[in-house]
């Protein structure tokens, strides 16, 4: 999709089965599940998603999936269903991974970060060789002192080499990065969650890691088990809702097996609703 000066691909890398009660918090499977259809073990199907931003001075990627670094038993321990790394996705688009030049992360879990890093010669090193790496530095902090609830998803090999190579910036709070895109944190899923801005010319987009992972978590009450700060992510959901209606911003969901832009819509008080944006016609949602 051209908007501006720069080209945004989403990039599709594969799908999770997870049990949907930690995914949907306090919320009753007797609701959640009229939402998504869980199957005959409560597990629902979740996307691993992934966007390339390309621009005439960069070519950016949001968040990595989980790499080829882990055999099938370990993906299968994590759900995962089907893979594909980035150099696999955008190789079709014509681009190959020694093209990228920043690599932007949201956090630091497994699912998000696990591509930042490959297996080359026995050695674990950079997946983009000429990329710098980019998260904010309250969350490097938590990875690199994990508690025992995180220590499961924070695995060294995904951040430790890029530190060791050189190629690991640490934003200290809101920071632009190139002209069009900035990053700045918010407590919720974790204690310093990367929201990506995207700033084209014609059109914003956040992608919300996951403060927002999938379209059916845009209620401020719908949040995971798995957030640490569950009050945080109401607030900071909110704020980043009322954001999308004022800036007519759409968002990208990390986990949403449609892999779609969403437009916001706001139906009362602390209530919205996603539309999947037509991206052939994007002023026509659906």
């Amino acid at each position: 999709m051209k908007m501006g000066e720069v080209v945004i691909h989403p990039l599709h890398l594969g799908f999770m089965k997870v049990c949907g009660g930690p995914v949907f918090g306090i919320i009753p499977r007797k609701i959640w599940s009229q939402w998504v259809q869980p199957d005959e073990d409560n597990r629902i199907t979740i996307g691993i998603n992934s966007l390339l931003i390309v621009s005439k001075e960069a070519k950016v990627i949001l968040d990595t999936g989980f790499g080829d670094k882990y055999n099938a038993e370990a993906l299968r321990s994590y759900g995962v269903t089907e893979i594909k790394t980035i150099a696999e996705a955008i190789k079709p688009l014509g681009y190959y991974s020694g093209d990228i030049t920043h690599c932007i992360l949201s956090h630091l879990h497994l699912d998000h970060s696990g591509g930042c890093t490959k297996k080359e010669s026995g050695k674990i090193v950079p997946a983009f060789p000429n990329a710098v790496y980019y998260i904010q530095e309250k969350e490097y902090d938590d990875a690199i002192s994990p508690t025992m609830r995180t220590r499961a998803t924070y695995l060294p090999e995904n951040f430790e080499p890029l530190y060791e190579e050189g190629k690991l910036h640490l934003m200290a709070g809101l920071e632009t990065i190139l002209p069009f895109l900035s990053g700045y944190p918010v407590e919720g899923h974790v204690n310093a969650m990367n929201i990506i801005r995207i700033e084209t010319g014609e059109r914003t987009i956040y992608y919300p890691g996951d403060l927002i992972g999938q379209k059916e978590l845009v209620h401020p009450l719908c949040n995971s088990a798995y957030d640490y700060y569950p009050l945080k992510s109401e607030q900071a959901k909110v704020e980043l809702l009322e954001r999308c209606l004022f800036e007519n911003a759409w968002l990208f969901l990390p986990h949403d097996p449609s892999c779609s832009f969403f437009s916001v819509e706001k139906h009362g008080e602390y209530t919205y609703v996603l539309h999947v944006v037509n991206q052939e016609n994007p002023f026509e949602n659906r």
